[in-house]
């Protein structure tokens, strides 16, 4: 549920926030994420994320597997196409986040993976 709040006059852009300037006022609000966002929500190397809004059909992996470089970790399928997440590190997965036939929001990391050297 988004939340409200008076706001300057100003129509800025900062983090999720968004502040709106109308004829009945100005308003400040959030809008939360509909699916589960990990931490920050920001994919990277060591939690890859989903590249576009979809249905994960396969995961190839679970928790404690190794993974090499370049090796497959879940099947996404979204707008008509099916894309493979894959590992961007070696190392270690410490938790898969999401099951199969779940729905996912873009760049929301899928896997947590520890780092080989770590």
């Amino acid at each position: 549920m988004p939340t409200l709040r008076q706001a300057p006059k100003r129509l800025t852009r900062a983090c999720s926030w968004r502040k709106v300037r109308t004829a009945g006022g100005s308003y400040e609000f959030r809008a939360e994420p509909l699916y589960a966002v990990r931490r920050d929500g920001l994919a990277d190397a060591g939690h890859p994320g989903a590249p576009m809004p979809g249905r994960i059909v396969k995961l190839h992996v679970a928790a404690g597997d190794r993974v090499d470089k370049g090796q497959p970790l879940v099947v996404l399928e979204g707008m008509k196409m099916e894309f493979t997440v894959r590992a961007a590190i070696a190392g270690t997965v410490e938790s898969v986040l999401f099951a199969e036939g779940d729905q996912v929001e873009a760049e929301v990391p899928l896997v947590d993976l520890r780092a080989a050297d770590e």
